[in-house]
Formats: C-alpha cells, structure tokens, sequence
C-alpha cells in the first residue's frame, strides 16, 4: 500500500494537480497586485485632477484680477489723456488772438467750474427741499417729544447726507471720463 500511494504521489497527474493549484494561487495573487496598482494608480489621478481643477481655478481667478487691473489702468490712462486732451496752454491762447483766446479761456473757466456749481445746485435744493419737507410737518413739531424730535432731524440728517452722497458720488466716482 505503501508503494501504490508513494507511486501514486510520484505520477505526473498529481505532480499537474499541484503546479495547477500554485499556479491558479500564483496567478490570484497576480491578479490582487494588479487591483491594487490600479486602485492606487486610480486615487493618484484623482487627486491629479483635484489639484488641476484647483490650479485651474487658481489660474482664473489671477486672470479675473489682472484683467481687472487693466481695464482699471486702461480707465486711468484714458482719463489722463483725457485731461491732457483739455489742457489749454499759452500756446494755444496766443495762436487764437485777442478775442479768441479769451473765449478760448473763458470756455475753458466754464468747462471747470460747470461740475462744482451743478454739484453745490444739486445739494442746495436737496438741502432746501427737506427743509421745507420739515417746516410743512411744523404743526406737529410741537407736540413731539424731544426724544421724536431729535429721532426725526436724525432721520431728515441721514435723508440729506444720503442724497448729497448720491450727487457726489455720481460727479466725482462713478461717472467717469464722460461728459466733464
């Protein structure tokens, strides 16, 4: 018995049952390694795009801001041209002779002043209106107590600073170039 099991472990058909099973083992754990090459090769990709969309996002927001910063040096450079373009020199005055020159620099005295009296204008009637707008509220000034008196010139305070806020502002910042 001992010689049929010894030559049955020595036939070729178990010595191809075992190198099957260390192959199909061999070839599982080929399998795995792979998985886990791909596992691991598909984070680094995320984490790849990840870091492009951050770089791209990066990217925009430089370029949002550059641009900004030249449109505004663009604006810069236009109104000092602008400016430039209006400067009335000795030249010019001499070039234009007696009666010219003094239109031209009465036209130019007219041209800078025509924003500051518009402006004081603006705020003048907006100052006058709410003063009438109070005085037309007179009859019941006098029976408010002065706490309500205080909260509504507070109230007619904040209404003539908001209005003379909104005239300069336009005048002066958000108008521009255009126009002067």
């Amino acid at each position: 018995m001992i010689t049929a099991l010894l030559s049955l472990l020595g036939s070729s058909a178990v010595g191809s049952i075992i190198g099957g099973v260390f192959a199909f083992l061999n070839r599982k754990a080929d399998i795995e390694a792979k998985r886990i090459d791909h596992t691991h090769e598909l984070e680094l990709r995320k984490a790849d795009m990840e870091l492009a969309k951050l770089e791209a996002e990066g990217r925009l927001q430089v370029a949002m801001v550059e641009a900004d910063g030249a449109a505004e040096a663009a604006r810069m450079v236009a109104i000092g041209q602008a400016h430039q373009a209006d400067a009335l020199d000795a030249a010019q005055i001499k070039a234009a002779g007696k009666t010219g020159g003094l239109l031209l620099v009465l036209t130019d005295v007219f041209r800078r002043l025509i924003r500051p009296v518009i402006t004081v204008a603006l705020v003048g009637a907006a100052v006058w209106l709410n003063w009438v707008l109070i005085e037309r509220m007179g009859h019941g000034w006098a029976n408010l107590s002065p706490a309500q008196q205080y909260d509504a010139a507070m109230q007619a305070f904040a209404w003539i600073t908001g209005q003379a806020s909104a005239v300069l502002g336009y005048w002066f910042v958000s108008r521009g170039n255009t126009g002067r």
